[in-house]
């Protein structure tokens, strides 16, 4: 008897809960700096999330948020990460982009960067969330 085996590639596997997790992390950092500025307030919000996705792992995330934000981010590797989060489970892409509208609005207002962003990731990974309220919109 003859089996047959199929090669699956690393890409095709869905995402382990720690590449999941470093990925939340640094799209959390981006979209914290997509406006040109991070607030304190950002950050915040962007490491209670953190601590609440993972307790045991938080600084290290913590870590990873950080030294992204000091990064240079370009449209290429925003769309890189993007594709990376496609690999995740239905229910862990509604949840980051939740947590990256929330993020977008915490500061009292969204702006046409954030949600360009979250347009194109919902788009990518064909999910829809509610970006805040669409008068808070700045430009």
């Amino acid at each position: 008897m003859k089996l047959n085996v199929t090669k699956i590639a690393p890409e095709d596997l869905p995402l382990t809960n720690i590449e999941l997790r470093l990925v939340q992390a640094r799209l959390l950092a981006m979209m914290s700096g997509i406006d040109g500025k991070v607030l304190e307030v950002e950050n915040l919000m962007a490491e209670s999330m953190l601590e609440l996705m993972d307790k045991k792992e938080a600084y290290e995330l913590k870590k990873i948020y950080e030294e992204e934000l000091e990064k240079t981010q370009d449209e290429e590797t925003l769309q890189e990460v993007i594709e990376f989060m496609q690999r995740a489970p239905i229910q862990e892409r509604v949840s980051m982009l939740k947590m990256l509208s929330s993020l977008a609005i915490c500061d009292g207002e969204v702006h046409e960067n954030e949600v360009a962003f979250l347009k194109s990731a919902m788009r990518k990974l064909k999910v829809i969330v509610q970006i805040g309220n669409p008068a808070s919109i700045r430009k």
